[in-house]
């Protein structure tokens, strides 16, 4: 049964990489293509889910590791997801500034409208996630799995970023070019939150020094008596 609970959790969790992964391509490819701000930082949204997917699995995997190594699975685990979250910051202020510099310093007319492929894609990509946060959390409730029930609402988190650059793009077309990079900005504010969140999830992983100094402090009082 435990076997069985496994083999689902992990085809859950791959299936969800493979829907990021597909979904990054495609954002990034089209909103390349089409200049749309919103499609673009989508597509970076998705690849930023992958690399933070791959994280927790690399770090996973090192800690059931049998033999020693001079680098601690704790601390190679801590080292990648505070790279990680430097990454993510770091990626989402530079679309948010691109975002802010494309609404203030172009005007309407320099603004490229996204084409109704552009929108197309954003809606597949809406309907992906919301889908893959039903199939993950309905998982997470048969199995009773805390990992699976956070990874879909992290979904879920990814279906509102998805409807931001949907909405972005549908009032861009609508005859508000500038509705495209404000939806950038919605969506830098998604990653930047992702990358918080890794950063926390990194601070998690330090040895509690209080816990630490009282085992000492136990230590040496035992020795005195």
């Amino acid at each position: 049964m435990k076997n069985s609970t496994k083999e689902n959790s992990k085809k859950v969790s791959a299936a969800s990489v493979a829907a990021d992964a597909m979904l990054a391509a495609v954002k990034l490819s089209v909103g390349s293509f089409t200049g749309s701000h919103a499609l673009i930082s989508d597509g970076v949204h998705s690849c930023a889910d992958i690399f933070s997917s791959l994280v927790v699995l690399v770090g996973t995997i090192l800690s059931r590791r049998e033999k020693p190594s001079r680098i601690s699975p704790k601390k190679a685990e801590l080292v990648s997801l505070l790279i990680l979250s430097a990454l993510l910051c770091t990626t989402g202020l530079c679309i948010g500034i691109s975002g802010f510099c494309a609404i203030f310093e172009a005007s309407s007319a320099d603004i490229a409208v996204p084409p109704v492929h552009a929108l197309c894609v954003s809606a597949f990509a809406l309907a992906v996630k919301e889908l893959m946060f039903v199939l993950t959390i309905r998982t997470a409730k048969r199995e009773k799995n805390d990992i699976l029930f956070a990874n879909a609402w992290h979904h879920q988190s990814d279906a509102l970023s998805c409807f931001s650059s949907f909405l972005g793009i549908l009032i861009a077309r609508l005859g508000f070019p500038k509705f495209d990079p404000i939806a950038s900005i919605f969506i830098c504010a998604f990653i930047v939150k992702t990358g918080i969140d890794v950063f926390l999830r990194a601070m998690k992983r330090l040895p509690p020094k209080e816990k630490a100094g009282t085992a000492e402090a136990e230590c040496v009082q035992n020795r005195q008596k």
